[in-house]
């Protein structure tokens, strides 16, 4: 989900109480998407476009080289923190190779 809108839109529908508190609202629109980056514990990455080119190999090995190298490059950018990949996709393919 991209945060940005998402607290925007948020800060339109706020539930009553919230809703008459115009400085939590503003908060919500200025620095809600910033802050929540703090708190995240899940990322979702998607392959490049065209995504197509990772997957379009007849070798198992070529497309498993190819997207773990990408998903590898991603983790490494992030830095020292305790991060598990999951590629789903990928394990699907394994089955039927």
């Amino acid at each position: 989900m991209e945060y940005g809108p998402f607290f925007k839109l948020l800060a339109r529908y706020l539930p009553s109480p919230l809703n008459n508190n115009e400085h939590f609202k503003k908060y919500l629109i200025n620095q809600g998407s910033e802050k929540v980056y703090e708190l995240a514990d899940f990322m979702m990455m998607t392959l490049p476009k065209p995504r197509i080119k990772y997957y379009s190999s007849s070798n198992y090995y070529d497309i498993q080289r190819g997207v773990t190298g990408y998903a590898n490059d991603i983790i490494e950018s992030l830095g020292f923190f305790p991060v598990r990949m999951k590629l789903d996709v990928l394990d699907q393919m394994e089955k039927y190779s």
